[in-house]
C-alpha cells in the first residue's frame, strides 16, 4: 500500500518524515500541484546488474 502526503513547508516536510518512518520513503514530487511525500509498506530496493564485455 502506498501513502501520498502533501506538505507546504520545510517543517511540515520534517512532521510527515518523523510521524512515517516505519514506512520506506519512496518518491518525493515537487510539481505545480503542490509539493509530496510518497510512502510504502514495503521497502524499495533496487537491483543492479553488471554487465560483462
Amino acid at each position: 500500500m502506498f501513502y501520498k502526503y502533501e506538505y507546504e513547508t520545510d517543517v511540515d516536510r520534517k512532521r510527515i518524515l518523523e510521524e512515517n518512518k516505519h514506512l520506506s520513503l519512496i518518491e518525493e514530487q515537487n510539481i505545480l500541484d503542490g509539493n509530496f511525500l510518497i510512502f510504502s509498506e514495503t521497502p524499495n530496493f533496487s537491483v543492479n546488474q553488471e554487465i560483462e564485455d
